[in-house]
């Protein structure tokens, strides 16, 4: 007797021996279901692609619209840039980003209160951005005039004593008389 191979009926064309097993190849509803899937995570992955890509773009920008922002608000407390309020002047550099600082008394005398906003307008949304310092600084003018009254003050303080030293030295060497002079000479 002889002993039939197994898979002896597909070389032959012949029925599978038994009902529960199945040829080689994929279902046409395997093969849907698996484009699907992977159709979905092509669309997820270019989401997340685009996204992060979105993300670094914006930090980009956000970074350098920080860095011109403080770098300007230094400039001001140095006094490189004069404490004035200043709209939309582009920087030297890039012309695409322009600065504006406000100025306003603060809750003190010798406060100011300046804000300096930088942005940057691009032809999309993307490519826009933006970024506001507000800071308190101690007024430069206000130390001006102080030092200016203290100055003022002491000279006039100066003044006031030298007439009053040189009218009551004057005043005891007339009504000693020649005797003033000889005590003068004394005492030098």
């Amino acid at each position: 007797m002889r002993y039939r191979r197994h898979d002896e009926h597909r070389v032959r064309g012949n029925r599978p021996p038994c009902v529960g097993c199945r040829t080689a190849g994929f279902s046409l509803l395997e093969v849907v279901l698996a484009g699907t899937i992977f159709l979905g995570a092509t669309v997820a992955l270019s989401q997340l692609v685009w996204n992060g890509s979105r993300a670094s773009i914006q930090s980009r920008l956000l970074a350098e619209a920080t860095w011109r922002c403080e770098s300007k608000m230094q400039e001001a407390v140095a006094g490189v840039v004069a404490l004035s309020p200043v709209s939309s002047t582009p920087f030297d550099d890039d012309p695409a980003w322009s600065w504006s600082m406000n100025v306003s008394e603060g809750p003190y005398a010798e406060l100011l209160a300046v804000e300096v906003m930088v942005t940057r307008e691009g032809s999309t949304p993307l490519a826009s951005a933006g970024f506001r310092l507000k800071r308190w600084i101690r007024d430069p003018q206000w130390f001006i005039d102080a030092a200016a009254e203290e100055a003022a003050a002491a000279a006039a303080e100066a003044s006031t004593s030298s007439t009053s030293t040189s009218s009551s030295s004057s005043g005891s060497s007339s009504g000693s008389g020649s005797g003033g002079s000889q005590q003068g000479g004394g005492s030098r």
